[in-house]
């Protein structure tokens, strides 16, 4: 299985990026994938997009941009969490440790415990099955 656990989506199939970079955040803002505060010192991904004629801005955390490149050949922006966790309960958290090490800290904790929460359905429907 590839890295990317077939997590694709069509990154906004007519969304053009128009700028895309790493900034130091000079107030707070939050994520748009997990919602989190980004504090005020803290880097923060951010990509001013085209769709349908209207400027849109993105900002991701570490932590979701981490998951993103090691886990998404594509994606929607703000639903990156969200098909994250339909891939693994899909592939039945059977994701390469080598995508796993590629993660901060942060998002190896959450996805390590989908793949947990996976495994554990998968031990129940095989023990349903038995009956």
């Amino acid at each position: 299985m590839e890295c990317s656990c077939s997590i694709s989506a069509g990154i906004d199939d007519f969304a053009e990026v128009i700028s895309a970079k790493w900034i130091t955040a000079r107030k707070r803002h939050s994520c748009h994938e997990c919602n989190r505060l980004i504090l005020t010192g803290e880097e923060y991904y951010k990509e001013i997009a085209e769709y349908e004629g209207e400027i849109t801005t993105h900002k991701t955390c570490r932590d979701c941009m981490s998951l993103r490149q090691s886990l998404c050949r594509d994606f929607y922006w703000s639903q990156i969490r969200e098909m994250i966790e339909d891939a693994i309960e899909e592939c039945e958290g059977q994701i390469p440790e080598k995508c796993i090490a590629k993660l901060t800290p942060s998002a190896r904790e959450w996805v390590c415990g989908l793949i947990e929460k996976a495994w554990e359905a998968e031990k129940v429907c095989r023990n349903f099955k038995q009956y």
